[in-house]
């Protein structure tokens, strides 16, 4: 035993350390990687202990500082309640550029309108993520008599609509008239890969219109022009804000 009063170490411990005012200071190592068991020399063995001072790695493999230990094949860290929360991952972002126009008979729906801003996320294998999705999407009536209508954007999630991301107004103009809005989302998906293999997610939007009025409309999506004057319509953008943690 290791004490200031001789005491006798207790008799399941190989060591027994009973000083009331001082710690126990392990090997303060700069790890490189969790799957190589430099810079620690020697045999390793399992168990082992070591304080990591470095910061580094790729998912799933990353590290930073804190107590690992060896398993035999990697270093593991030893898990607090907190490190299993959420951590940002990636950022998508697509932006539109150019507009999409569509022209709706009377008292007619279309709701598959190619918007033109996919993204595809990559979900890390062992992993779930939450995937905080964001568009604003410009949006008005460019031609035509039809005085009232719906439009909006359906979001898709692998080609099928994700309601909780859908939407759409109302919209009435003076015959002949112009006018327009802009279409804003933010909605949240989590997805979970349990396989060793990273898989893909593939978002996109779609326009929808549901003219309501016995005359056509011509809709303009994303965007007045690609070159000035736009107007101030501002452009479509999708964005996907990944946060990750292990299984």
């Amino acid at each position: 035993g290791i004490n200031a009063t001789g005491a006798a170490p207790v008799t399941s411990a190989a060591l027994d350390v009973d000083i009331a005012n001082k710690g126990i200071l392990i090997p303060r190592v700069a790890l490189t990687s969790l799957t190589t068991f430099a810079p620690v020399t020697g045999t390793p063995t399992e168990s082992l202990m070591i304080y990591n001072t470095a910061t580094g790695g790729v998912y799933p493999d990353t590290f930073d500082s804190g107590f690992y230990y060896w398993d035999g094949a990697r270093w593991m860290r030893f898990v607090s309640q907190t490190s299993a929360s959420w951590q940002l991952f990636d950022i998508y972002t697509v932006e539109t550029t150019t507009n999409v126009d569509f022209t709706v008979g009377a008292s007619t729906t279309v709701n598959n309108l190619n918007l033109n801003m996919p993204l595809a996320i990559t979900i890390p294998a062992n992993s779930q993520v939450k995937i905080v999705l964001t568009y604003s999407v410009p949006m008005g009536k460019f031609a035509g008599n039809a005085t009232a209508f719906y439009y909006g954007v359906r979001a898709l999630k692998n080609g099928v609509e994700t309601p909780n991301g859908s939407r759409k107004v109302s919209f009435t103009v003076p015959g002949g008239g112009y006018g327009m809005t802009t279409l804003t989302s933010v909605y949240v998906d989590i997805v979970t890969n349990n396989t060793a293999s990273a898989s893909t997610v593939n978002y996109a939007l779609n326009g929808y219109v549901e003219n309501i009025d016995p005359q056509t409309v011509t809709l303009r999506y994303n965007m007045w022009n690609p070159t000035d004057p736009n107007f101030n319509w501002g452009r479509g953008c999708f964005t996907a804000q990944v946060y990750i943690k292990p299984l």
